[in-house]
């Protein structure tokens, strides 16, 4: 499968006017948006449509992340559950999985539910595995920040 992440703070905040409805084309543009600001114009204008042909397509795992981060403020909540469920049923289901993160004490309200999504929650760490997790942690992104 192939694997694309969307922030979704970042896709309300880009691509979901106020009062807007919830289609799969909010993520299509949200994604288009990232490509752009990862590519330039037209890196994003010549990759966004073999990219989308290949998703809807051959399938693919779309991770989006922070359900509980985005506002509900002007409907973008709403809509964007809405647009979540649409991109959903525009995949091919048996070659693609929508994976939608949210912490378990906000996805415990029924409005932020979205039909047919199975609810999976992460098991805690014992002691020794948030020791390990921290610190390869800062060992993966101690070059990228330039920690050294």
């Amino acid at each position: 499968m192939f694997p694309v992440r969307l922030v979704l703070r970042e896709v309300a905040a880009r691509c979901i006017p106020p009062g807007a409805e919830g289609q799969a084309r909010r993520l299509w543009d949200a994604l288009r948006a990232d490509l752009t600001a990862r590519l330039g114009e037209g890196g994003a204008e010549r990759l966004f449509p073999h990219l989308q042909r290949r998703l809807l397509e051959e399938g693919s795992l779309i991770l989006l992340d922070g359900l509980d981060e985005v506002p509900e403020a002007e409907r973008r909540r709403k809509c964007l559950l809405e647009a979540v469920a649409d991109l959903a049923r525009a995949l091919p289901p048996d070659r693609s999985r929508v994976l939608v993160t949210a912490r378990p004490y906000a996805y415990d309200d029924p409005r932020w539910r979205l039909p047919g999504f199975e609810v999976l929650l992460l098991a805690d760490f014992d002691q020794e595995q948030v020791g390990q997790f921290v610190q390869r942690w800062y060992q993966a992104v101690r070059p990228v920040m330039g920690w050294d």
